[in-house]
């Protein structure tokens, strides 16, 4: 969370900043919350034949918010130290959606039992984030990572804060949705000619797709059709 402590040219000599080794760079007022939830479902059916049906689903998601400052280099300026920040709120969303078939068992072939199985897989992946920022070099604020007054930068934990509360330097909003799909059909069979030689053979089909739409790095909330 802290940058390297550099010279006025802002390249030469870079080191670590006088500070205790507590300090992090981060404000006060940071915080980073997840919630995440997982569920999932199994089946299991044994036929009369002694072939098995298996099957499972599941769903994940994963809700993750976080808020805070970060501190980046350090330089002097005007005789003083002066350090680049960014200031960022991210909010995120991750899910799964996920589901698989399998069905397995012996047959008979040329006198002897051969193993056969057929398994169909598919899932889904939507996520998005939906961050702000707020990127300075040093010399934009007064702030300083030797002796910090985070009073200087008010806390922006929701989508309101920020509004018309853009500083100098680099900023804006950064948007991103993507889905991944992806899905596959796996056959194997186990051949057994003698008693003492077993052959395994196996194919499996995959195939992923995946889109996307993402804005950076203004202030339009407008997110563009998603493109594969």
């Amino acid at each position: 969370g802290i940058g390297a402590e550099m010279d006025a040219d802002g390249i030469s000599n870079p080191r670590l900043p006088d500070v205790p080794r507590s300090r992090l760079g981060n404000a006060p007022w940071g915080h980073a919350d997840k919630e995440a939830l997982f569920v999932r479902g199994t089946l299991e059916h044994e036929f009369e034949n002694d072939w098995m049906l298996r099957a499972s689903a599941q769903y994940n998601k994963v809700d993750a918010f976080l808020v805070n400052l970060l501190s980046k280099r350090t330089v002097p300026i005007g005789g003083e130290l002066r350090t680049g920040t960014t200031v960022y709120h991210v909010d995120a969303e991750d899910e799964v959606y996920s589901g698989e078939v399998n069905i397995f068992g012996d047959v008979e072939a040329f006198g002897r039992d051969h193993t056969v199985f057929l398994g169909v897989d598919y899932a889904t992946l939507p996520a998005q984030v939906r961050s702000f920022f707020d990127s300075g070099n040093p010399g934009d604020t007064e702030f300083n990572i030797v002796d910090p007054d985070y009073s200087i930068f008010p806390e922006r934990s929701s989508e309101a804060d920020w509004q018309g509360q853009f500083q100098t330097g680099f900023e804006g909003l950064f948007q991103e949705k993507t889905e991944l799909k992806t899905y596959g059909v796996t056959l194997q069979t186990v051949l057994r000619p003698t008693d003492n030689l077993d052959l395994s053979l196996g194919a499996r089909y995959s195939r992923d797709e995946i889109s996307q739409a993402s804005n950076c790095c203004g202030r339009d909330a407008t997110l563009p059709p998603q493109a594969k």
